[in-house]
């Protein structure tokens, strides 16, 4: 089983483990060539609330993208958002999946 996002993928380490490999979508800049973006490497063994954690990170900090400094008040209201954000995503997939039961 894996859980996909928009720009995140989650795959179990194993079937009986609540721990989780995450990949993270990064930009690939090759010389001469197109910029791309693709899942990069995995971030290993972790509990499901440290990955979406991370997720949530991730996202706040690919909102910040181009500001050098940012202070902790705005960093934290936008981290807020994107948590809300991610939270109503999963409540979503929620109601889909239990519309399928």
């Amino acid at each position: 089983m894996v859980i996909k996002g928009e720009d995140y993928e989650l795959t179990p380490v194993s079937a009986d483990s609540p721990h989780w490999d995450l990949r993270l979508m990064k930009i690939i800049k090759p010389r001469g060539g197109v910029p791309r973006e693709e899942l990069g490497d995995a971030m290993y063994g972790l509990p499901l609330s440290s990955a979406i954690s991370r997720i949530i990170h991730y996202r706040t900090r690919k909102h910040f993208k181009d500001e050098e400094t940012v202070k902790l008040a705005d960093y934290i209201k936008v981290l807020q958002i994107m948590d809300d954000r991610l939270r109503k995503e999963l409540r979503e997939q929620k109601v889909e999946i239990e519309n399928d039961l």
